[in-house]
């Protein structure tokens, strides 16, 4: 026995508790995007399951499948469901935004007119007067600031990357 207090000894275990509990949750905010994706794998293989079980069950009716050969069915059908639907998806957004785009400067346009004479039909005549508001020159003052928006977006091959392991860690988990 050292001599130690009832009350320094608490206030030292308190102390060595509260710096564990730091260190964990600094490790868990290190850790963060690892846990989401292996969350939303396991998100997946949950819902995923009972097409999987379902699939198992009919080995022991008819001489089915095993559960791996069940649990990679699924996951080719799901990727394939994904991919398809990416390829039909993709060139309908690349189509309909670059028609945004060339149609942009003409509703702009119309917008402000259309500003202009709401704001003179209440007497706020000051906004009315702005001439120099183009909607041209103010697209391509902002195209700068859409293309790094874009490219940052797109730039991200981690995310895509770990997007791409979902799937797979779900298969693992199946």
């Amino acid at each position: 026995d050292r001599g130690d207090s009832p009350g320094a000894r608490d206030s030292l275990r308190t102390a060595v508790l509260t710096v564990l509990l730091l260190v964990v949750v600094m490790v868990l905010w290190m850790l963060r995007d690892v846990l989401m994706l292996v969350g939303y794998a396991a998100l997946l293989a949950f819902a995923l399951e009972p097409v999987v079980a379902w699939l198992v069950s009919l080995r022991t009716r008819r001489g089915g499948m095993s559960r791996p050969f069940a649990a990679a069915l699924v996951m080719i059908v799901l990727i394939g469901l994904g991919v398809w639907t990416l390829v039909r998806v993709v060139p309908q957004v690349v189509t309909e935004l670059a028609g945004f785009v060339e149609r942009a400067p003409d509703n702009l346009d119309r917008l402000l007119a259309w500003a202009r004479e709401w704001a003179a039909a209440r007497g706020w005549g000051a906004f009315g007067d702005v001439r120099s508001l183009d909607a041209a020159a103010l697209l391509r003052s902002s195209g700068g600031a859409l293309l790094r928006a874009v490219g940052g977006a797109l730039g991200n091959i981690g995310a895509l990357l770990g997007l791409a392991l979902v799937p797979i860690l779900a298969f693992y988990l199946l």
